[in-house]
């Protein structure tokens, strides 16, 4: 079950608000933590907001690539978070930014 986020013009993304995109991403990290690195965050965040990974990122990593669209790892919570923050810049940073920020370290330290 995931959630329907309703995100207003001037809210900020917090992680703490979101214990559910935490969990995600912590076991989507501790699952990719030992495929390469190659444009690693920017096939995270473009394949879970878009749906759509550029090309060249899924020739310089195609393990990463292969695992992101398949469906091992449950991510419905940060895609519809995805969809709901869209038309909220401030937030969709801060989202990404988290996203780009988590070290794989950072997550098992969490657990």
């Amino acid at each position: 079950m995931y959630h329907k986020y309703t995100i207003g013009p001037d809210d900020h993304f917090i992680i703490e608000e979101y214990p559910e995109i935490a969990s995600e991403l912590s076991l989507l990290y501790l699952g990719i933590k030992g495929l390469p690195k190659n444009n690693r965050h920017d096939i995270i965040i473009s394949f879970f907001k878009d749906h759509r990974i550029h090309n060249a990122w899924i020739a310089a990593n195609p393990e990463l690539t292969k695992v992101i669209t398949s469906t091992k790892y449950q991510t419905h919570n940060i895609e519809s978070l995805f969809e709901s923050c869209k038309r909220v810049k401030t937030f969709l940073a801060g989202f990404e930014n988290y996203i780009r920020c988590v070290d794989t370290n950072e997550v098992e330290a969490r657990k």
